[in-house]
């Protein structure tokens, strides 16, 4: 063998380790992209049952404030129903805070961590609301501008939050969630 074609053998040797080692890193490179796209929806989901949970329990909060004013029950009786409607309220709204807090996320997917935060200031809205009409359940009939300004800053964070291409329904859920008229704006229309 020639030095020559000694020299080409080294080369061509080089150059398929170097291909190797290419294909072996790109092929790392989409598996890790795939599992952090697959993680990113999976936090998103639970992020979403949380959130489902929370706006459930003031939901169900403001069905039992609008049974208790549709029973037409006098004042001395509506008040003291009010306030244990405020605080049972507060109770299931905390809790559900904490479920949405609880929601563990990767610290480089900044997106749902905003979207996390961002509804997190929602729910402590709404247990403040709660904590107000506990202790004046007039709060109840009083426009609440720091509810509703809350929960529309969380929809475009919400939205963003999803990974690209989301898995199916959680586009849908986020959208379902945001289809709800505010409480605020409820009282007003």
């Amino acid at each position: 063998m020639s030095s020559s074609d000694s020299h080409r053998v080294g080369w061509t040797w080089a150059a398929s380790v170097a291909a190797f080692v290419l294909v072996l890193l790109g092929t790392v490179s989409a598996g890790a992209a795939v599992g952090d796209w697959y993680l990113q929806n999976q936090e998103m989901g639970r992020l979403l049952n949380a959130v489902e949970a929370s706006e459930s329990a003031m939901g169900q909060t403001s069905q039992a404030v609008f049974d208790a004013f549709g029973q037409n029950l006098d004042a001395p009786a509506l008040v003291p129903a009010l306030t244990d409607i405020a605080l049972d309220g507060q109770s299931r709204v905390s809790i559900a805070g904490d479920g949405v807090a609880a929601v563990r996320v990767l610290p480089w997917h900044r997106r749902v961590i905003a979207a996390r935060d961002a509804y997190l200031a929602h729910n402590r809205a709404w247990q403040d609301y709660l904590a107000r009409a506990a202790v004046d359940p007039i709060a109840f009939s009083e426009p609440q501008p720091d509810v509703d300004s809350t929960f529309m800053a969380s929809e475009p964070l919400m939205l963003a939050a999803l990974p690209r291409p989301a898995l199916p329904l959680l586009a849908d859920r986020v959208q379902a969630i945001y289809l709800e008229v505010p409480i605020g704006q409820r009282q007003a229309a």
